[in-house]
C-alpha cells in the first residue's frame, strides 16, 4: 500500500467516523478451523451463504423491507445465494423461531465491489477486522486497521467470531 493510498483510506474512515449515523458495518469471522473443510467439499459456497444468512440473522432485528447489495463474485450456476437469503431471513427463520414470517429482505442484488464505493468501503473495513483478529498484515495495513479501532468504525461490539456449539452425544 502506498503513502497516497493509506492517506486515502484514512480520510474515507475519518468521513466515515463523521457519517456514522448513516450506515452500519456488522462482521462475522469464522476460524478456518471451526468448520470442518472435508464436508464441505466441492460445495465451499454453501458455508458461505450460511454464514452470511447467519450474520443477518442475528444483526437485522429490526430491519425490514431491506435491499441488500452483495459482492458479484464468480458464482456457480448451483449457487442460489440471491433467493436463499431472502427465503431463509423471510420465511425460514422466524418460522424456525416461532415468530410471525415478516419481510425482512425485499431482495438480495449483486453490485461489483470494483465499481461500487460502499462496497469498497466494506472491503476496506473487513481487511480491518481481519488484521485486528490476528492475520498478517503489513505496518500500514496495522495503521489503518487502529485508525478504525480509534475512530469506533470496527470495535468487539460490530465483530461477531463464531464459534461452534459443542453438543455432546
Amino acid at each position: 500500500m502506498s503513502n497516497l493510498r493509506l492517506k486515502v483510506y484514512e480520510e474515507v474512515l475519518e468521513e466515515m467516523a463523521v457519517e456514522s449515523a448513516h450506515f452500519c458495518f456488522e462482521s462475522l469471522a469464522v476460524p478456518r478451523d471451526a468448520v470442518n473443510a472435508a464436508f464441505l467439499s466441492e460445495r465451499r459456497h454453501l458455508a458461505y451463504n450460511y454464514f452470511t444468512k447467519l450474520l443477518l440473522e442475528h444483526r437485522c432485528q429490526n430491519v425490514e423491507n431491506a435491499v441488500m447489495y452483495a459482492d458479484a463474485k464468480s458464482r456457480l450456476k448451483e449457487d442460489n445465494f440471491l433467493e436463499y437469503l431472502v427465503v431463509e431471513m423471510n420465511l425460514g427463520v422466524p418460522f424456525r423461531k416461532g415468530f410471525t414470517p415478516r419481510r425482512v429482505l425485499k431482495k438480495v442484488e449483486q453490485m461489483d465491489s470494483k465499481t461500487d464505493d460502499l462496497l469498497q468501503v466494506t472491503d476496506l473495513l473487513t481487511g480491518c477486522v481481519n488484521n485486528r483478529l490476528g492475520h498478517q498484515a503489513s505496518e500500514r495495513k496495522q495503521r489503518l486497521r487502529r485508525k478504525a479501532e480509534d475512530l469506533g468504525l470496527i470495535s468487539d461490539g460490530n465483530i461477531w467470531v463464531w464459534q461452534p456449539t459443542s453438543r455432546e452425544p
